[in-house]
This record gives C-alpha cells, structure tokens and sequence, in this order.
C-alpha cells in the first residue's frame, strides 16, 4: 500500500455541473432528462438521505 485510499470502502465526492452557455438560452429539459452517465461500482448500504435534500417547490 502506498497510504492512498484506494481500498477505502466509501469515498464522499461532491461535484456541480454548470450548464450555462454565457448568458445564452439553454434549452428546457425538465422531465425530459432523468439518466446520468455513470457507473457506481458499490454493492453496500448508503446513508442516501445524507446526500440527498428534496426541495419541495
């Protein structure tokens, strides 16, 4: 081992996507796009409601 956390059994990450054009229209998505690309290789438990708020509107 080289004191790196590869063999951590959970690793808290956080990232934002910015989907602004510099001031130009962004199409409206909304309900239209419910898939992210990603590949979660974690076959355990999550605290989900830790990292995931509703906002109800």
């Amino acid at each position: 081992m080289d004191g790196g956390n590869e063999g951590s059994p959970l690793l808290r990450s956080q990232t934002t996507v910015d989907l602004s054009r510099n001031g130009e229209a962004v199409a409206d998505l909304t309900g239209k796009v419910h898939l992210l690309p990603c590949c979660i290789k974690y076959d355990g438990s999550a605290s989900v409601s830790d990292y995931f708020k509703p906002k109800f509107s």
